[in-house]
């Protein structure tokens, strides 16, 4: 036990059985501090078919750790800024920090929540630990990738409007929603809309007593575009225990197998897993195949991306679409692959899929971009693609797969225990920080 608070908050967007990166690594994250002995309180949201009526709350207990789960589906999303701005969410966040007692919470991803949360927690008071993860403060749509299905250079009022109306039009005001900004101001048309709603999300994640970032790449990014002061905290994994794990179960796996390069995530346009598995077919690799583990859900209401995939499946042996996994079977999945593939078109902060299958040994292609860059220092065979150069792909898998795999020396990729020792000092900076705001309030 440190001489940090023995209760500590924990606020994300969504919470395991839900998938996805952030979610996966908070609750690690949750798990190792209840681990060393501090008592864990999370709210998320639940966006489930079972969750009930929108703002419903129940709890539930996972590996020591207190989950308040509240029911939200975007039901009262009726104009832009209810992205960073719900009252409703703020009020719940506040009184969760009362009820609880919380000293400090740790916010993970905000979307949903809105970024009220800040302030309000803090009249509650918490001290609030901000921790970035993707963009979307920057972009409603969160990866700075826009509807056009091209990388985004950053925010501004006339993409952002224009990417808006092809993803939620009936959020903007020339389509008939509510024509307010976050703090009830008027918007007089969309670009307004959207410049008052990054302004507004930026505003906020400064006021945070302390805000940190998943890589150097992402905290460079926040400083690009005017939010100083983001202190990178690179992401770990179990790295040791997950390679023991995959190590006994490759025992099981027969040794003349088809070697297999896997996808694991999310299919999406921004991801680039079509893309990939074209050029993949186009290398013609004997004795190797692709699989995509991962959601097939519609990115942003447009499914013909996960179709195009399916149909490409269809059409040849060497690739096969198995869909989400549990993440309770991720040794055993990676123990049946020789690569790991992590195509990335957007800027991708930092790709834990990457992380976890370099710490096990396996081969990685990762796309040249954004916190994929820092799979550097980890070693092990790592091979960068170039974004958006699919012929190249196709160039570099041709030579990969088809030579002997080369020795390298052990990996070294950062463990989870590391990132929590970070954290607890980032967590007496984010107390320490609040204690002088207290003193001297705005």
């Amino acid at each position: 036990m440190t001489d940090l608070p023995r209760r500590l908050g924990v606020l994300c967007h969504g919470w395991p059985p839900s998938v996805g990166g952030v979610e996966t690594l908070a609750h690690d994250l949750a798990v190792e501090f209840a681990a060393r002995g501090h008592e864990l309180r999370v709210l998320c949201l639940d966006g489930s078919a079972e969750r009930g009526e929108d703002f419903s709350q129940y709890r539930d207990v996972r590996g020591g750790v207190v989950v308040d789960r509240i029911a939200y589906a975007y039901g009262d999303h009726d104009r832009l800024a209810r992205q960073v701005r719900n009252e409703r969410m703020e009020h719940i966040a506040a009184e969760w920090v009362r009820h609880e007692s919380l000293p400090l919470v740790h916010v993970h991803h905000a979307t949903g929540f809105g970024l009220g949360i800040v302030p309000a927690m803090q009249g509650a008071g918490a001290a609030v630990l901000f921790h970035l993860h993707d963009h979307w403060p920057l972009c409603p749509r969160g990866q700075l990738w826009h509807a056009g299905d091209t990388a985004c250079p950053g925010p501004s009022p006339l993409r952002c409007a224009d990417c808006v109306a092809r993803t939620w039009p009936h959020l903007l005001p020339s389509q008939g929603a509510p024509a307010f900004g976050p703090t009830d101001e008027l918007v007089a048309d969309d670009e307004t809309a959207c410049l008052h709603r990054t302004s507004f999300a930026v505003e906020l994640v400064r006021r945070a007593d302390h805000r940190i970032a998943c890589s150097e790449s992402l905290a460079l990014r926040y400083a690009r575009h005017g939010l100083d002061g983001v202190h990178p905290v690179p992401n770990g994994v179990r790295a040791t225990e997950l390679a023991a794990e995959v190590e006994l179960r490759r025992m099981e796996r027969p040794k003349d197998h088809e070697r297999v390069v896997g996808v694991l995530g999310a299919v999406q346009p921004s991801k680039g897993v079509v893309e990939f598995a074209q050029a993949f077919l186009d290398a013609r690799v004997a004795g190797w195949r692709l699989e995509v583990h991962g959601p097939l859900a519609a990115y942003h209401g447009d499914d013909s991306y996960v179709e195009l995939l399916m149909r490409m499946a269809e059409n040849s042996a060497a690739l096969r679409v198995l869909g989400p996994y549990r993440r309770q079977d991720l040794p055993a999945l990676l123990a049946k692959l020789d690569a790991v593939a992590v195509p990335s078109l957007w800027e991708e902060p930092s790709g834990l899929s990457a992380r976890e299958a370099q710490a096990v040994g396996l081969t990685v292609f990762a796309c040249a971009v954004g916190g994929l860059l820092e799979l550097r220092a980890g070693g092990g065979d790592v091979h960068f693609l170039p974004p958006a150069d699919p012929s190249a792909w196709t160039r570099i898998l041709t030579e990969r797969l088809n030579e002997p795999s080369p020795e390298f020396p052990p990996p070294r990729v950062r463990e989870l225990s590391e990132m929590a020792d970070d954290l607890e000092q980032h967590y007496r900076i984010t107390l320490a920080a609040a204690a002088r705001r207290e003193e001297h309030p705005r």
